[in-house]
């Protein structure tokens, strides 16, 4: 009699709050390799295995040529076991220089040439990626992905930049190839100049942002002061003067907005 119109009864409303166990689903990586990282949202980051990072490409070689799949061995011009670049003809009917020919679309070596179904199997060759150090120094550790080198030297911080990673020679006098140059002030017969040479870097106190916006140089800018007039302050000119010849590290990135980031230079003791 005194239960209300509409309200549950007790036994109800502990059953809707009974606990059931909880349901667990497997997640399988598609790929064989080890799990690099856990990201915050869930995702989990595999690195493939480099053996099985690849797959076999198939050419349609009688498809291309316009003949029954057996006909493809009156013009295959390779053979099973052989490495081929992009673009190498696999198969052509006419002259060495057929437009026409069919051309392989990968590098890598043939695996197989299936007269059944008149197509080449190539399996792609794993391309060597060479990284410079940018820094000479010791190595401490190899890993996986690459290895530390160590050094001593003094780091100077710029104010802005443009263009890649470079180093080389410092040189305060005169400019050549490779070298990292440092000017007090730079103008637009200067950059064109240092363009010509193929230095690797500038390291100056100013410069019109103009001029390198409109000649758009080939190395790497780092400024000091700000744009317009400016000199090197002392204490920097001295350091770079007792540097002279030595190796320099550029680093260049600038980043203004969010996570403000600004050019970099490494000097090396030795």
């Amino acid at each position: 009699a005194n239960n209300f119109r509409g309200l549950p009864s007790r036994s109800f409303v502990q059953g809707l709050l009974k606990k059931n166990p909880l349901n667990t689903k497997t997640f399988r990586s598609p790929v064989s390799g080890v799990v690099e990282k856990i990201l915050p949202d869930g995702t989990v980051v595999v690195r493939e295995k480099e053996e099985r990072a690849h797959k076999l490409c198939s050419v349609k070689v009688a498809e291309h040529l316009d003949v029954s799949p057996e006909q493809i061995v009156h013009y295959i011009k390779c053979e099973v076991g052989q490495d081929i670049d992009i673009g190498q003809v696999l198969a052509r009917k006419g002259l060495p220089h057929d437009p026409d020919a069919c051309k392989s679309p990968v590098r890598g070596r043939i695996k197989d040439i299936n007269l059944k179904f008149g197509i080449v199997i190539i399996e792609p060759l794993q391309e060597e990626l060479e990284l410079t150090a940018w820094i000479p120094g010791r190595v401490v550790e190899i890993t996986g992905k690459g290895c530390v080198i160590i050094n001593t030297g003094t780091t100077v911080q710029g104010v802005w930049g443009q263009g890649e990673e470079a180093f080389g020679p410092l040189a305060l006098e005169g400019a050549h190839q490779g070298a990292v140059v440092v000017r007090d002030m730079v103008v637009r017969e200067d950059l064109q100049r240092f363009a010509e040479v193929g230095i690797a870097a500038l390291i100056t106190a100013g410069l019109h942002l103009k001029d390198v916006n409109e000649l758009k140089p080939p190395f790497s800018i780092v400024v000091m002061g700000c744009f317009g007039e400016q000199k090197l302050i002392p204490e920097l000119s001295e350091l770079f003067r007792s540097r002279t010849g030595k190796h320099a590290a550029v680093d260049p990135f600038t980043q203004l907005r969010a996570g403000v980031s600004r050019p970099s230079i490494i000097l090396i003791d030795d």
